[in-house]
C-alpha cells in the first residue's frame, strides 16, 4: 500500500485511532512519518541506524507537542498570543534509545497487520478504557488503515519487539531525567509500515 502523507495534517480517522489507542492502553501514542527511503533488503541495520539518529530524535519531540503530551517540553504561556514549547534540559544530553539494542523484527502480511492493530484495542488493561465491541473496533481500525494508505500495492509491515528505546523503569532505577519511552508493560509495542518511497512507525506505550 502506497502511503498517504497524513501526519502534518492527520484526518479524523488517523486520530480517531490513536485516541482509541491511548484510552485502551492507557498509551502516549506516537506515529512518526519518515520521509526517506530504506532498503528492505538491508532493513533491521538501516533501521537501527535511524533509531540512533538525530532525525528520530526530533520525529519524538515533534510528536510529543503534536499529539499534546509534553512529557519533553515545557510549554510557556508568557506570550498570550503564542504558547512557546521548550525542551526539558535532559532532551540536550540523553537519547531515546538503549545502548548496544538489538532489533528483534517480525514479518506481516496485511491480515496480521490487521489482527495486530485490532488487538491493541481490544486490550483489557485493568482501570483504563477498552473497547469490547469487535464491530465498532473493527471500524476504526478500517478506517485508519483507508486513510493511511491510498493503494495495497507496495508496502511491507513489520512488528518491532518494544525493547529498544529506555523505559520509565530504567528511568526510575537510575533515578536520574533523561528521555524515554517505554514503559516496560504489555502495552509497549513498535509497528512499521514500510513503502518505496517513506515509512510510518506506530509506537505505544502504557501501565496497567
Amino acid at each position: 500500500m502506497a502511503l498517504i502523507d497524513t501526519i502534518n495534517n492527520p484526518e479524523k480517522y488517523i486520530n480517531n485511532y490513536l485516541e482509541a489507542l491511548d484510552g485502551s492502553l492507557n498509551s502516549n501514542t506516537f506515529l512518526l512519518h519518515i520521509n526517506k527511503v530504506f532498503n528492505k533488503l538491508n532493513f533491521k541495520e538501516e533501521l537501527s541506524t535511524f533509531i540512533k539518529s538525530e532525525e528520530f530524535k526530533q520525529l519524538m519531540l515533534k510528536a510529543d507537542i503534536e499529539r499534546n503530551w509534553f512529557n519533553y517540553h515545557n510549554q510557556d504561556f508568557d506570550d498570550a498570543k503564542e504558547i512557546k514549547y521548550t525542551p526539558y534540559d535532559f532532551v540536550f544530553t540523553t537519547e531515546f534509545y538503549k545502548p548496544d539494542f538489538q532489533l528483534n523484527i517480525q514479518s506481516l502480511d496485511y491480515l496480521g497487520l490487521k489482527n495486530s492493530l485490532t488487538d491493541l484495542l481490544l486490550n483489557k488493561c485493568i482501570y483504563h478504557r477498552w473497547y469490547s465491541n469487535e464491530k465498532m473496533v473493527n471500524e476504526i481500525v478500517d478506517n485508519f488503515l483507508s486513510k493511511l494508505f491510498s493503494d495495497n500495492s507496495d508496502c511491507t509491515y513489520f512488528k518491532i519487539v518494544p525493547d529498544f528505546l529506555i523505559t520509565t523503569e530504567d528511568l526510575w532505577q537510575e533515578d536520574a531525567e533523561r528521555l524515554c519511552y517505554f514503559d516496560g508493560f504489555q502495552q509497549d509495542s513498535c509497528t512499521i509500515f514500510l513503502s518505496n518511497k517513506s515509512m510510518y512507525m506506530l509506537l505505544t506505550n502504557g501501565r496497567a
